[in-house]
């Protein structure tokens, strides 16, 4: 979708300025890594000089970053700058809808986004925010800086977790007595491999919508949404992110950045167990595991007195990073309550999940 004036375009649709905020700064870059053009949007605090810190969020599959509004505006309103973009191939960023051909475009964009805002911003804490199939490419993307950069990310927030696929959005041809396949790498990688080369573009699965959130309102914008791809996630993208999973299994143990995991019980997109093995297995000695009862996939678009929970611990979270950056602190939250409405959707797995997941809390070592 190409437009003239990507922040009128971009305000016109998704228009939810507030107060304390300077006018909203959108703007196309160019990408270094692949040469495409890159939609990307600011929210800034008003008379803001030194902000609290610089926050990227990294959306997930399909999606664009302004759905991510209500949030940045819970952030800058405690004073942090919020940055981010429309991944190659979402919104208004160029590229085919839906089809990531490299991960590794991805992982570079956000990188150079970053590398942008450090320049003007020295000495200011960065944290990075990813949903999703953006949990992925944040890991990634924190990993490789904080090898380049050690004292610029003070941590990441991981909504999500994609490390575990649910039925939700990776049973193919939508047909769910087929996501036993995805449950075998061995299986998994070998079809996915294979469907990538021969069709790059095809169908592998579709992207229950009705599963991402229980906001119904969220929902119906979500159905009128231009920007927002509705069609089913692609073998060449469903490939590429089974590839940077793996490879993120493997790394876990040398990521040692300060994160906090967060997950919806009752989420079939991606499992809450994607963000229990994130926590199990990061080298990092600072971090936090909070799976939140009956709540879906879309943690920052469900019901208002959820969200409302899910950014107070967000808050929590970056407050204790910025100042405490080094403790040792190992914190386990975690609710044995599982999901309400068994039943629908398959949730009733959540109570055999939390089950699994031991249901404790750990204490400071």
């Amino acid at each position: 979708m190409d437009v003239s004036d990507p922040l009128n375009e971009c305000l016109e649709q998704h228009r939810t300025e507030v107060p304390w905020e300077e006018p909203q700064q959108a703007a196309y870059v160019i990408s270094e890594t692949h040469g495409g053009r890159l939609f990307t949007r600011t929210w800034i605090p008003k008379d803001c000089v030194t902000p609290a810190s610089c926050i990227f969020l990294a959306h997930g599959v399909n999606e664009h970053i302004g759905r991510y509004c209500d949030l940045a505006h819970s952030l800058t309103a405690k004073g942090h700058k919020v940055f981010g973009h429309d991944h190659w191939g979402h919104g208004l960023s160029g590229g085919h809808r839906g089809d990531v051909e490299d991960l590794n475009y991805l992982i570079g964009d956000l990188k150079q986004l970053i590398a942008a805002q450090r320049d003007n911003h020295r000495g200011v804490p960065f944290f990075i925010i990813g949903h999703s199939m953006g949990t992925i490419v944040a890991f990634h993307a924190a990993l490789e800086l904080s090898s380049e950069a050690p004292s610029l990310l003070h941590g990441v927030i991981f909504s999500g977790c994609a490390l575990v696929p649910g039925p939700a959005a990776a049973s193919p041809f939508g047909v769910r007595f087929l996501f036993c396949l995805t449950k075998s790498e061995w299986a998994s990688s070998a079809i996915g491999g294979l469907m990538a080369r021969l069709d790059p573009r095809g169908p592998l699965a579709p992207v229950v919508e009705s599963e991402l959130t229980r906001d119904t309102k969220e929902l119906e914008a979500l159905q009128r949404d231009p920007l927002h791809n509705r069609g089913p996630l692609l073998n060449r993208t469903g490939n590429q992110l089974l590839q940077k999973c793996r490879e993120m299994k493997e790394r876990l143990p040398h990521f040692t950045l300060p994160f906090l995991a967060m997950h919806g019980a009752a989420d079939t997109v991606t499992y809450p167990e994607g963000s229990r093995f994130l926590f199990e297995h990061a080298g990092s000695t600072v971090k936090t595991l909070k799976i939140f009862p009956a709540l879906y996939h879309e943690i920052f678009l469900e019901t208002a007195a959820d969200r409302e929970a899910v950014l107070r611990d967000v808050h929590a979270f970056l407050e204790d990073a910025v100042w405490k950056k080094g403790d040792t602190l190992v914190e386990e939250e975690q609710d044995t309550r599982g999901a309400t409405g068994a039943g629908e959707g398959g949730r009733e797995r959540g109570d055999k999940d939390m089950q699994a997941f031991g249901g404790q809390r750990q204490a400071p070592i």
